[in-house]
């Protein structure tokens, strides 16, 4: 995220700039190392938020992953769905496994496991066209996604670090069977990466945004 980091840093620029005018000082050699280190620190710390950010959304992907093949291998459709739940590491739990979810913005409602969940089954994905601030609140979303409970996995936790982001999925139908699926590693991880087949599809789906489908 290139631009995301960079944009930080001609506001820090123009603020030490405006601060130094502000109380009279030069540019000296002094005031310019400082400017360039405030740059520095602003660039770190900019990276250092993206990676966190980054880090709270894959948390988030090992579920989803076991419920879309629950979908596909099970037919699970969302009617069927009486509560699902969802092990995982007490860190997952923290960054998106909160109870109940709460309509608060588009940033928690991509964080949030429930939803997502919930995104899946009732709009069979979860992308850039599910994200929108109109599905924040809708009812059927946020009903579904709050018979999501995330609980917390004190086995997976010894495990070794790619484990601790994997999830096991079980699913209550009411009709009283039960489904469940573990899912280790996220799509798209080393230990599982994707196949050429789906790395063909997310093009497609990221592409078609702005080129024809011809095109594609």
């Amino acid at each position: 995220h290139p631009l995301t980091i960079l944009t930080g840093l001609p506001a820090a620029a123009v603020g030490a700039l405006a601060a130094l005018s502000l109380f009279g000082q030069d540019l000296s050699v002094i005031a310019t190392i400082g400017l360039l280190m405030l740059i520095g620190i602003v660039k770190k710390n900019a990276i250092m938020m993206v990676d966190v950010a980054l880090v709270r959304q894959r948390d988030g992907m090992a579920p989803l992953d076991a419920i879309e093949e629950l979908m596909r291998e099970e037919g699970l459709e969302a009617s069927d769905v009486d509560a699902i739940t969802v092990a995982a590491t007490d860190t997952t739990i923290s960054h998106g496994g909160w109870w109940p979810y709460e309509p608060g913005g588009m940033i928690g409602a991509q964080m949030h496991i429930g939803f997502g969940i919930a995104m899946m089954l009732i709009e069979g994905d979860v992308f850039v066209d599910q994200m929108v601030e109109a599905n924040v609140a809708r009812p059927d979303l946020v009903e579904l996604a709050n018979r999501v409970r995330v609980e917390r996995d004190l086995e997976r936790e010894k495990l070794p670090r790619p484990y601790q982001r994997g999830a096991v999925v079980t699913v209550k139908r009411k009709d009283g069977t039960v489904l469940s699926r573990t899912a280790d590693y996220f799509i798209g991880t080393v230990e599982r990466p994707m196949s050429d087949a789906q790395m063909s599809e997310k093009y497609r789906k990221l592409a078609g945004k702005t080129f024809s489908v011809d095109t594609v």
